[in-house]
């Protein structure tokens, strides 16, 4: 258990620091670098190279292409070359777009076959240590597609990063968190970029601490369906539930995401005083835990997406998330909804 002060940052909570710089400057390329019969075509969105199945893997290099894109994470700079596919799904489904394995730091963007940007990323996973496969690749995961819509995808670099890269396109499977009948809807107000939170925003309101209650029912279980997300890069939403435990203590947590998440079980409701256990939670894995708290007590869960940046690199955006919970004082739970109506307000 650890203590942490009132208005303090919640694990996972910090962008990570400027990061090193993999691969070779564009303005390395030398003539044998080139692979003229890829130059032709590959620069723009009307030459782009074409996918027309999955599974998908192709090896190429960057070099000697030109910089015709620069759509996020500008931070680094300027001067990438980069290369162009355009994917045309087979069946309408979700899709991974992943470059792991390449030789330099990379970017990817996707845009939408009005040539509009729907997704990009940077890092993958940064956490990754220098010479290990997907040190500082970019990957995109279960990025929704229609048969027969093309999705062009562009292969890029970090600042003026440039060499060789792997690409690889696989189906992916449907993720949508279990939910349990009745269930409480959060009701949070739809994320914006420059939004103040003032719904169930715990102990990093701007003000005085505001929580979401979630009651047991006649077998001490409660659920509530959530929407957790980004309003911008670094700023995400938490949702702060208050619940009361039953005599024991001692209660079991059920909890799914459509993104990786955060759930943090704060042993009482009071941000000056609270102990915390944390846990990571992966994208559309089921997690569980049993842990103890004060009996007969109120005391906090937290909820976040974790990660500076969302999935997919746009910003608001909110995915589904199901937190249930077993062990509480036996209340009678209001404001109940079935999952499909749920679905019906968000879509």
């Amino acid at each position: 258990m650890l203590a942490i002060p009132a208005g303090a940052a919640l694990p996972g909570d910090t962008p990570r620091d400027s990061k090193p710089l993999r691969g070779m400057s564009a303005a390395a390329a030398t003539p044998s670098d080139r692979l003229e019969a890829r130059l032709a075509g590959a620069e723009t969105f009307a030459t782009a190279l074409p996918v027309i199945s999955v599974p998908f893997s192709d090896a190429g290099s960057t070099l000697g292409h030109g910089d015709d894109f620069l759509e996020c994470y500008a931070g680094g700079g300027t001067g990438a070359p980069d290369v162009v596919y355009a994917f045309v799904p087979p069946a309408s489904g979700l899709y991974t777009f992943d470059l792991c394995g390449s030789a330099f730091d990379t970017k990817m963007y996707l845009f939408d076959q009005s040539r509009t940007l729907v997704a990009c990323n940077d890092d993958f996973d940064p956490t990754y240590g220098e010479g290990e496969p997907c040190f500082l690749n970019a990957r995109l995961e279960r990025f929704a597609a229609d048969m027969g819509d093309t999705v062009f995808v562009v292969v890029d670099g970090y600042a003026d990063l440039a060499g060789d890269y792997t690409l690889s396109i696989t189906a992916a499977d449907a993720c949508e968190p279990v939910v349990p009948s009745p269930v409480l809807v959060e009701g949070e107000p739809a994320l914006f970029t420059g939004q103040v939170d003032e719904f169930n925003c715990g102990c990093v309101c701007a003000g005085s601490a505001v929580y979401q209650r979630l009651n047991g029912d006649g077998s001490g279980q409660g659920s509530i369906a959530l929407r957790i997300g980004w309003r911008d890069f670094g700023v995400r939403d938490h949702d702060w539930i208050e619940l009361v435990s039953g005599s024991t203590g001692e209660i079991h947590v059920e909890f799914e995401a459509e993104v990786p998440a955060r759930v943090i079980v704060w042993n009482v409701a009071d941000c000056e005083f609270g102990e915390f256990e944390s846990y990571a939670v992966n994208a559309c894995e089921p997690f569980s835990l049993d842990t103890t708290v004060m009996g007969r007590a109120n005391f906090l869960i937290v909820v976040t997406a974790t990660g500076p940046y969302p999935p997919h690199g746009l910003v608001p955006v909110e995915s589904d998330a199901v937190l249930t919970v077993s062990g509480l004082d036996m209340t009678t739970a209001t404001e109940v909804t079935s999952w499909g109506h749920l679905k019906g307000m968000f879509r």
